[in-house]
C-alpha cells in the first residue's frame, strides 16, 4: 500500500516543483505591454527600445503588425531579466513618445498616449531629374533623433520613417512632415531623404540638401518651415 502513496507524493512534489519553476520564470522574465491609443492602426506604429540590467543591455525595434491593441515585449539580457526600459515611439499624427521606467520582474502595462501634433509641408526638387525617369521611384522621409543616443545611453540612435512621396518627371515632390519644431525636445534631430525604387529593391540614392556656397548636407534640421523648393542632389551609394 505504501508504493502508490509514495508515487502520489512524488508526483505531487514534482508538480509543485514544476509550478514553482514556472512561477519563478514568469517572475524572472518581465514582459512589457505597450498599449496603443484606441483606434490606432498598429501597423503604422514604430517603436524602438533599450533594455538594461545587471547582465548587460541591448536595443531593438518592433516590427509593424496589423490588428494589435498593444505590442508585447519580453525583456531578457544575457539570461537574466532587465531592470530598466527606455522607449521611443512614433505614432503618426502624434508627438513622439519617450518613456523611461524600471522593471521589477512582473508584467508592465504601459500606455502610449497620443498628443496631437500638426504637420508642415515640404516641397523638394531632385537633381539630376533624369534619375527619377530611369525607373519608378519614391522618396522616403525619415527622422533621425540625435538626442536618442543620450536618452538610450548607447552609440546607436533611433530613426523613424515619416512618409513617402512620388516625384514627378521633373524630380519635384511634396511631402508632409510632423511639426517636430513644436515639440521642442525633438529639435535636436534632422530629416533625411532617400530615393527608393517603387516596390522592393536597394536604395537608389541618398538625397542631400544643396546649400549654396557650402558642402551638401545629409540632413535637414528640424525647423518651423522651409523654403520652397528645397533642392536635393541624388548621391549614389
Amino acid at each position: 500500500m505504501m508504493r502508490p502513496v509514495v508515487a502520489i507524493l512524488v508526483s505531487l512534489n514534482a508538480l509543485l516543483v514544476l509550478s514553482s519553476s514556472q512561477q519563478w520564470k514568469r517572475q524572472e522574465v518581465p514582459r512589457v505591454s505597450l498599449v496603443l491609443p484606441p483606434g490606432t492602426p498598429s501597423e503604422t506604429v514604430q517603436i524602438e527600445y533599450f533594455a538594461s540590467g545587471p547582465s548587460g543591455a541591448f536595443g531593438r525595434k518592433t516590427w509593424p503588425r496589423k490588428n494589435l491593441t498593444a505590442y508585447d515585449i519580453d525583456i531578457f539580457t544575457n539570461g537574466r531579466p532587465a531592470t530598466r526600459m527606455r522607449v521611443i515611439a512614433y505614432l503618426p499624427g502624434c508627438e513622439i513618445v519617450t518613456l523611461d521606467f524600471p522593471l521589477r520582474g512582473e508584467r508592465v502595462d504601459q500606455k502610449l498616449e497620443c498628443k496631437p501634433l500638426g504637420s508642415i509641408s515640404l516641397r523638394g526638387e531632385i537633381f539630376p531629374a533624369s534619375i527619377v525617369r530611369e525607373t519608378p521611384t519614391k522618396v522616403d522621409a525619415m527622422y533621425f533623433a540625435n538626442w536618442s543616443q543620450h536618452f538610450f545611453g548607447a552609440p546607436d540612435g533611433a530613426g523613424f520613417l515619416l512618409g513617402t512621396a512620388v516625384p514627378d518627371e521633373n524630380g519635384e515632390f511634396e511631402i508632409k512632415l510632423p511639426d517636430l519644431y513644436r515639440q521642442s525636445d525633438m529639435r535636436d534631430g534632422e530629416f533625411r531623404f532617400f530615393l527608393q525604387p517603387v516596390g522592393h529593391g536597394d536604395t537608389i540614392a541618398q538625397l542631400k540638401i544643396v546649400i549654396p556656397g557650402a558642402k551638401n548636407s545629409e540632413g535637414l534640421k528640424v525647423d518651423s518651415s522651409y523654403p520652397a523648393p528645397v533642392r536635393f542632389v541624388a548621391e549614389l551609394p
